[in-house]
């Protein structure tokens, strides 16, 4: 019992003003907090799609204002500079593709011990479709293990040859 509610010859308070507006005030709340959090919904979404390819970066984006709003355009901005730079790079790599078919010599191109891309006339050298050998281990050429070794010893003591630590002496 409350020290006012204590006192002798005094009205109990009425609560039902406050209780009927807790009742109204927290559903409100509750809606209005969806309300504002669905352009993030929207984004979150959106950025998915984009990742895995099931829709371009500038069809259809979440309508939003303020900082959310700023944040959809950043967002926009950053996956159509990315969507860009994938074309470039796509476009880099059917020049390079027409260099190595069109090649008198045997050309190809690994990354971490793999094949990555092969010419035409080296698959003739090799004996093997371009689809054979990209992605396998280099080590798939070499009569042996020791062969691999040798050969990438030799290889990576040459001046000028491009290793994970960089560029060797030269």
């Amino acid at each position: 019992m409350s020290t006012s509610a204590a006192r002798i010859g005094e009205p109990e308070p009425d609560y039902g003003a406050a209780r009927a507006a807790v009742t109204f005030t927290m559903p409100v709340s509750a809606l209005l907090a969806l309300w504002m959090t669905h352009p993030m919904s929207e984004l979150r979404d959106r950025a998915q799609q984009i990742l895995h390819g099931r829709v371009p970066a500038d069809q259809g984006r979440p309508e939003a204002s303020g900082e959310i709003g700023d944040l959809v355009d950043v967002f926009r901005e950053v996956t159509i500079t990315r969507e860009r730079a994938m074309q470039s790079q796509a476009e880099m790599v059917e020049q390079m593709r027409a260099i190595l078919n069109n090649a008198s010599v045997g050309i190809l191109f690994t990354r971490a011990g793999r094949f990555e891309l092969l010419g035409h006339h080296m698959c003739q050298i090799l004996g093997y479709a371009e689809h054979g050998l990209k992605g396998h281990p280099v080590r798939l050429i070499y009569p042996s293990d020791e062969a691999y070794a040798e050969l990438g010893d030799r290889v990576r003591a040459l001046p000028g040859t491009l290793t994970h630590e960089g560029l060797s002496p030269g």
